[in-house]
């Protein structure tokens, strides 16, 4: 199996997908859909600095006023993030 395929099917302990986490994100913080989906692949192959990326900059730029279901969204892409790349 491809490393892409296996990243793009990889599951984190709440059963969610990379891609299914990636169109959430773009459905929980509308305002920064196209900054995710120009963001989001970089690097995957290899250690997922882009999906990374997009944490960091999603924390970043709502950290004042993040809705609890941006935190909660937050908290999947972040134990995704380090199942998935440690």
């Amino acid at each position: 199996m491809h490393t892409s395929t296996r990243l793009f099917e990889a599951r984190n302990p709440t059963g969610r997908k990379l891609l299914d986490l990636v169109d959430h994100a773009q459905a929980t913080f509308p305002e920064q859909s196209n900054w995710i989906s120009r963001n989001w692949e970089h690097s995957y192959k290899v250690d997922g600095s882009g999906f990374k990326h997009v944490i960091g900059h999603l924390e970043d730029v709502t950290c004042s006023d993040r809705t609890p279901e941006q935190e909660k969204h937050l908290e999947a892409m972040r134990a995704f993030a380090i199942d998935t790349w440690h």
